[in-house]
């Protein structure tokens, strides 16, 4: 089954309550942010995380929202990570501007549920490679304000910035928004040139690599210069397996680091910054905590990855 993460305002808690039980009836995973996190050290990148590591934005419009610094910090995060985005209207509040080319599900309607349910089973974008991932979340860490006027302005500047904000097309499949980020004209440009000193670098290493083999250097050279540097971060989160809630506290261990245990957070997740291996190599991952059986699985680089634990006896 799919996971949402569910962003709304405050002040929409009841209706947005009523909205998240009518999900989790349906077997859809949900992840609410905690009153908690918002007052963390870092509240910026964990809201970040919570989104990539999701398959869909679920974005409850209405006046308050409209209003909501965190709601604007959020839906313009989605973006970024490139999530498709359902928008449910609680009011008939415009939805932002970059997004009214779409029609959102009004919550109050008889069909509802049933246009939830689709636009739910509607197969999410191929996920953003773990480098873009990095970048955006890294962007967020860099940001030095809790204020969350301040924190919606700057993340929004930062995206315009990188291109990842919504700058093309708008469409909508499945009751889903899709947007078209593109990068800026100079970036594209930027772009053309790298790829073309990256050709000439091939043809130069080409060359040498021939050079070398004559000598047979290559094996060492390539095991120290290459097949030792290559890392690749982790991330993912903790949940119980029975109703999806965080596991905070638990200790995650990775086969190939084994003296660098992370500890989850207040909302489950972790992160490992470097990890031998690249993209998509699988690596063996530990979870421990005394309320919950011992796991112990292969997973893929560079998550995110959801590890669900079970409780023991009591």
């Amino acid at each position: 089954m799919p996971s949402v993460f569910l962003g709304y305002a405050r002040a929409d808690a009841a209706q947005v309550g009523a909205l998240e039980q009518i999900l989790r009836d349906q077997g859809i995973e949900i992840w609410r942010d905690q009153e908690s996190l918002y007052g963390g050290q870092h509240w910026p990148k964990a809201v970040g995380e919570a989104i990539a590591l999701h398959d869909f934005f679920l974005l409850t419009w209405s006046r308050a929202a409209a209003s909501s610094h965190f709601v604007e910090f959020e839906w313009n995060t989605a973006v970024a990570l490139r999530k498709p985005l359902i928008p449910c209207l609680l009011d008939d509040t415009p939805l932002p501007a970059a997004l009214r080319a779409v029609q959102g599900i009004d919550v109050n309607a008889q069909d509802a549920s049933a246009r939830l349910s689709v636009a739910l089973q509607a197969a999410p974008l191929p996920p953003l490679p773990g480098d873009r991932i990095s970048q955006v979340l890294g962007r967020l860490e860099g940001i030095g304000t809790h204020a969350a006027d301040q924190v919606a302005s700057q993340a929004q500047a930062i995206y315009a910035q990188q291109g990842w904000s919504v700058q093309g097309n708008v469409y909508q499949a499945n009751g889903n928004i899709y947007v078209n980020v593109q990068q800026p004209a100079d970036s594209k440009q930027g772009k053309s040139r790298l790829e073309s000193w990256a050709k000439r670098v091939a043809l130069v290493a080409a060359i040498l690599g021939i050079i070398i083999s004559l000598f047979a250097l290559q094996d060492k050279i390539e095991e120290r210069f290459f097949l030792e540097s290559a890392t690749t971060p982790l991330r993912g989160i903790v949940l119980d397996v029975r109703n999806d809630q965080p596991i905070p506290d638990a200790t995650v261990t990775v086969q190939e680091l084994p003296d660098k245990p992370q500890t989850t957070t207040s909302d489950g997740g972790f992160v490992f910054d470097k990890v031998p291996g690249n993209p998509g190599d699988r690596v063996r991952v530990f979870v421990k905590n005394p309320k919950y059986k011992d796991y112990n699985q292969y997973v893929a680089l560079p998550g995110p990855v959801r590890i669900k634990l079970e409780e023991l006896p009591r």
